[in-house]
């Protein structure tokens, strides 16, 4: 059927369909599907550069999908930030550090949809490899995945403007230090109000409930919580991990 086109009349001003669409999400609680969750063996470029083995995650939310990868340990870090080696008295602590970092992670996505006793069942079986860990990983995430099983999912700041950027943009958590980023959907009775106080920031819907993402007061104080911009004088620290992120808008 061919769309028709509008006669004069009454135009209300509070209909929807007037509203700017957001492509990037907003800070804090959004709603999406994780539409990839993969492992890729090392390959080659076509220059012939050799690219590292990874887990793949993509989770679409409303018109934007946020990417976050993952690789093998191979880079251990000090507490300035800078790399060190394996003579370094710090490097094997700080290199489990990581590991328990990355694989805690994992754990926390597949507990979206896997108990933890069945997730404990699945590893019983020694895993060698960052490939072993990973295909394990993505095996058990599959079928939520091909469900497009509907995930409540905590976007943040980075921490400090990347170059070539001119501020910082959304992006999914690389770690728990501050809670939890990814559960499943956790529906509102009425919707989500966001509540900032002396504690912090948490979600209470209409009917008192209290939603499974909460942040600290020093959270909201850090660059995480604000969006920083080229001029502004900010406060930068932190240290490296061994995952990637990324936001683009979609193009479905």
């Amino acid at each position: 059927m061919n769309e028709e086109k509008i006669g004069f009349g009454f135009q209300s001003d509070e209909d929807a369909s007037l509203k700017a669409k957001s492509g990037f999400g907003l800070f804090g609680l959004n709603t999406g599907v994780i539409q990839k969750f993969e492992y890729t063996p090392a390959i080659k470029d076509e220059t012939g550069k050799e690219l590292s083995e990874q887990i793949a995650i993509e989770i679409k939310s409303g018109e934007s999908i946020y990417k976050q990868w993952w690789m093998p340990v191979n880079k251990v870090f000090g507490k300035d930030g800078g790399e060190i080696n394996e003579g370094h008295p710090d490097y094997t602590k700080n290199y489990n550090e990581q590991m328990k970092h990355f694989k805690s992670v994992m754990t926390h996505y597949l507990k979206i949809f896997i108990s933890e006793d069945n997730l404990k069942a699945a590893f019983t079986t020694p895993l060698n490899s960052f490939g072993d860990f990973a295909k394990l990983v993505c095996t058990l995430m599959a079928p939520a995945v091909a469900g497009a099983k509907p995930v409540d999912v905590f976007l943040q700041y980075q921490w400090k403007i990347k170059e070539g950027n001119t501020m910082t943009f959304l992006e999914l958590p690389k770690n728990l230090k501050d809670g939890s980023f990814i559960t499943a959907h956790m529906a509102p009775v009425g919707a989500w109000k966001e509540v900032r106080n002396a504690e912090g920031l948490s979600y209470v819907d209409d009917a008192g409930n209290v939603h499974r993402f909460k942040r600290s007061k020093s959270y909201l104080d850090s660059p995480k919580a604000n969006q920083q911009k080229e001029g502004q004088e900010t406060s930068i620290g932190g240290s490296a991990m061994n995952a990637g992120t990324s936001a683009t808008k979609s193009s479905w």
